[in-house]
């Protein structure tokens, strides 16, 4: 568990962080399966502007990526900049482990360090684990049914939200203490 690294994004993290995004595009209960895989060979701007804003974080073990989190304009409201939207993407051989855990809390803590006051995550309703992470640190505020088409099937999106100017509750204070502010390498959180 030493050699766990929770640090911001750089560049030379791109290819291995476009390689968990398009393996969650392929698996059966993607979040992001409505998206667009990405090109490795050619980063898009939005992912190369939340790793220059240090907006995106990685959990790495050894010399090997294994999930990451980052946070952007709420697209509901991106006029409203104090509103961020959140997500985090686990790399399939490492899921059902604390690594999603320890990247939700750490990208909501960077999301409050960066002045946000509220942060959003949308859910695919058939994507299980990802509710069950998500509802135990967000604030359940209902569903849009069947607004996505995914596999020839009409799918729900859950929406979630956490007013940041809160703090974290004692259990994730320890949560954090234990298995976040250990890792986490750059002393932002």
């Amino acid at each position: 568990m030493n050699d766990i690294e929770i640090r911001f994004g750089n560049r030379t993290d791109l290819n291995e962080i476009i390689e968990i995004y398009n393996e969650c595009i392929d698996d059966e209960n993607p979040s992001v399966a409505y998206e667009s895989k990405l090109d490795v060979n050619h980063p898009p701007d939005w992912l190369i502007e939340k790793v220059n804003n240090q907006s995106l974080i990685i959990e790495k073990l050894n010399n090997e990526i294994r999930g990451f989190a980052h946070i952007g304009e709420f697209i509901l409201a991106p006029e409203i900049s104090e509103f961020c939207q959140l997500g985090v993407y686990v790399k399939r051989i490492h899921r059902k482990s604390l690594i999603g855990a320890r990247l939700l809390l750490g990208i909501i803590k960077v999301a409050s360090s960066l002045g946000k006051d509220k942060i959003f995550s949308f859910v695919l309703e058939s994507n299980t684990a990802s509710l069950r992470a998500t509802k135990r640190v967000l604030n359940f505020l209902g569903i849009l049914p069947a607004v996505a088409f995914i596999r020839n099937a009409h799918c729900g999106i859950h929406i979630f939200e956490r007013n940041l100017k809160q703090g974290f509750n004692k259990e994730e204070i320890l949560f954090f203490e234990k298995h976040i502010n250990t890792y986490f390498q750059t002393g932002v959180l």
